[in-house]
């Protein structure tokens, strides 16, 4: 890995750690609000951003001591991204492929592209 790739992987751990302790002590209600920051940086630029949080986000939850949901790791890039100054959204749906009980999943969206959350085509969000 590199320099760059170990600085995001410490970022993302320290933004799943914020989100986390965030959910458990104070709920749904102190999510980041959706975000409608302007930010000046070319497409390039940004997307090359928005590629390294999803990979960072992705790779840190999954080695990470406490169980990083699809919500916490949403948060977490949610705030990440904030602090560069690019708008995004968190997301909820159900999959309505289920049988059983139903299931929730939350995913973040940025610049028109999913950056948590993984494949989302069965899940219909929530209006």
């Amino acid at each position: 890995m590199s320099r760059q790739d170990w600085r995001d992987l410490f970022a993302a751990i320290h933004e799943l750690w914020r989100a986390n302790r965030t959910l458990r002590r104070k709920g749904l209600s102190e999510l980041v609000p959706d975000q409608s920051v302007a930010h000046c940086r070319s497409e390039v630029e940004t997307e090359a951003l928005l590629s390294r949080v999803s990979v960072a986000v992705e790779r840190a939850a999954r080695h990470v001591p406490w169980r990083s949901s699809c919500l916490v790791q949403a948060q977490a890039a949610q705030s990440w991204l904030a602090r560069e100054g690019i708008a995004s959204q968190i997301r909820f749906g159900l999959d309505e492929t289920q049988s059983g009980p139903f299931e929730a999943h939350a995913w973040l969206l940025a610049d028109g592209r999913v950056i948590t959350g993984g494949e989302i085509s069965h899940y219909t969000p929530f209006s």
